[in-house]
């Protein structure tokens, strides 16, 4: 091996730095933590949406998610949770939207979402 002289030294001290920040961002994700973050926010949005009315079990909330049909929701309430989902997403993914972007009513919250939601979410005139 040949000798390092302080630039080598330093690049590879640079190096394991980064691979130390970098280190969860970069390994595969064990399949739990898929199934954990999926039952997570199914008991979310199943618990939102039974407060608003519109009831359905945790195991038919996460069918939705994956775009599979619910055993026991009807199409209306499967709609909405879909809905909802897809608001809250679109709502959490703002958050890195930068320091231009404001809730205020001319900002990107108030866009319409693509979709069959039949509810307007940002309408409590509309529950």
């Amino acid at each position: 091996m040949p000798e390092l002289d302080d630039a080598d030294v330093r690049v590879l001290d640079e190096i394991d730095a980064m691979r130390g920040r970098l280190r969860l961002h970069l390994r595969a994700p064990r399949r739990w933590e898929g199934q954990l973050r999926r039952n997570l926010t199914a008991r979310a949005i199943a618990g939102s949406n039974t407060i608003e009315g519109y009831a359905a079990s945790v195991a038919d909330v996460e069918d939705i998610i994956l775009g599979e049909a619910p055993i026991e929701a009807s199409g209306a309430v499967a709609t909405e949770i879909d809905g909802y989902r897809q608001a809250m997403t679109y709502i959490q993914r703002l958050a890195d939207a930068g320091p231009d972007f404001t809730y205020g009513k001319g900002g990107r919250a108030h866009a319409p979402l693509p979709g069959p939601c039949t509810r307007r979410w940002w309408d409590p005139r509309a529950r």
